[in-house]
């Protein structure tokens, strides 16, 4: 027999799980699928709820999720931890080609905000991860919010990337005017030496 109630709850775990499996898809597509281990705890959480069916049905009792639920929550925790992963590697990516002024520039509060909570995600993801034994429904949800904080330092990034891309090329350009000015005074000087010689002799 299936208990609708409890079957209920771990469709909405699921929900939540699958939910954080696409957005560390949209953070980084390749290394996500690379991280199969959510992946295989689903892949078990199926094959156990299966086999606890068959043996309920068998045998007239109510079916138990406790074991299902159990490969779900650590797929959930998983995942979630992974994306505070990707969110660091991500953002590193994306900035290491451009200079410290350009990044003040184009994101105002990457240094004073976004860079150093990116060092505290650790911290607070290993605090979480304490609780998860006799917490985790609580920190399902502080899971969540702690990877809505990992979008927020995201997608200021992703939006500055113009504008990160327009000072790099100007960047660049007054660098090479700078070597190209500093090639002409070195060739005049040489021509004027030459010529103060010529006249001299």
């Amino acid at each position: 027999m299936l208990n609708e109630t409890e079957m209920l709850k771990l469709c909405e775990l699921y929900a939540k799980m699958k939910h954080l499996m696409l957005v560390a898809e949209e953070i980084h597509p390749t290394r996500i699928k690379m991280y199969t281990q959510p992946r295989l705890e689903l892949a078990n959480a199926f094959d156990h709820m299966m086999t606890d069916y068959y043996k309920a049905h068998k045998d007239g009792k109510e079916m138990d999720l406790e074991g299902t639920r159990k490969h779900v929550y650590t797929a959930f925790f998983d995942t979630a931890v992974w994306i505070g992963m990707l969110a660091k590697d991500f953002i590193y990516e994306e900035l290491s080609d451009y200079d410290i002024e350009d990044i003040k520039s184009a994101i105002p509060s990457y240094y004073d905000k976004i860079h150093p909570n990116l060092y505290k995600l650790s911290s607070e993801t290993a605090r979480l991860r304490t609780r998860i034994v006799s917490e985790k429904d609580k920190e399902v949800e502080d899971f969540i919010k702690l990877t809505e904080k990992c979008l927020a330092y995201i997608n200021p990034v992703i939006e500055a990337k113009g504008s990160l891309i327009d000072l790099k090329i100007k960047r660049q350009r007054a660098s090479r005017r700078r070597y190209i000015v500093q090639i002409l005074i070195t060739i005049t000087g040489v021509l004027a030496g030459a010529a103060l010689t010529y006249i001299i002799l």
